[in-house]
């Protein structure tokens, strides 16, 4: 059964690998800017490898499937606390993480550009300050400013006040800083998840009576085994008999324990 046999490995830079221990992880992540998260505890670490793990490392999950797609990086941040604790006859060391920590804590920036400046350029002066590969889908780099924009300040009002502008979604996601068009995808190949890729709960129709009825679109909360190849504003075809169709990824959590049963992927999805 290729969704049986499960694989997880923790990556703590610079040289810190973790595996074969029980290990158990809540990642969530968001198309919006909000910085991404983890929580991840190890359990009966030798005293010497948890000296070794402090604030602001790099963290690595990978999980997967023996069978089915091998370990994949599912997420990774910045450590931001670590907590070592006992609960006889263990000892517990929770990392929580956030992606992006670094690069945009405290990052402020001073941006000057004149009219019908290539929003390309002023993409690429806020990527040189934050340090991070930048991933592009579905907008124009060509589009240039309407006006003349200067700023001082973080990085992330920058790309807010730029993300309003030119109708497009922002977030750090693995690493990287990610702009896709707002309601569009990544561009990847399209999943499909039905009861045989993992599906394992009927699609629950989200309901918020404050969202405007005309513009917003259909939300809808898909449950289905730990799926480590979805990245958020990917687009998911949704096999089953209560719903069927393309949707776009807007934020899930996987959760996972290497020696008990949660191994799912909540996802939220909008058509």
């Amino acid at each position: 059964m290729k969704y049986f046999d499960r694989l997880c490995i923790i990556d703590i830079s610079p040289d810190l690998r973790i595996q074969d221990l029980k290990i158990k992880f809540e990642i969530t992540k968001s198309i919006k800017s909000e910085s991404n998260s983890a929580k991840i505890e190890i359990y009966n670490l030798s005293q010497n490898t948890r000296k070794r793990i402090v604030s602001d490392q790099l963290v690595k999950v990978l999980a997967g499937y023996k069978e089915a797609y091998g370990y994949i990086e599912i997420g990774q941040g910045d450590i931001s606390d670590v907590v070592h604790s006992s609960s006889s006859p263990d000892i517990i060391t929770t990392i929580y993480t956030k992606d992006g920590l670094k690069a945009v804590r405290g990052n402020v920036i001073s941006l000057s550009f004149d009219v019908k400046t290539p929003l390309s350029s002023v993409l690429a002066a806020i990527q040189s300050k934050l340090g991070l590969p930048l991933k592009f889908s579905g907008i124009d780099k060509t589009a240039n400013l309407k006006k003349g924009y200067s700023f001082i300040g973080s990085v992330s009002t920058a790309l807010e006040d730029l993300s309003t502008q030119f109708n497009f979604t922002w977030s750090i996601q693995n690493g990287q800083l990610q702009i896709l068009s707002k309601n569009k995808g990544t561009g990847k190949e399209v999943v499909v998840l039905s009861a045989s890729t993992g599906l394992i709960e009927a699609p629950e129709k989200k309901i918020d009576s404050k969202k405007d009825l005309n513009s917003t679109p259909d939300t809808y909360k898909i449950t289905a085994l730990l799926q480590p190849q979805l990245e958020v504003g990917d687009n998911i075809r949704i096999e089953s008999k209560f719903l069927s169709g393309v949707f776009l990824i807007n934020n899930f959590t996987h959760t996972g324990d290497t020696r008990g049963q949660e191994w799912y992927t909540e996802i939220e999805v909008a058509r």
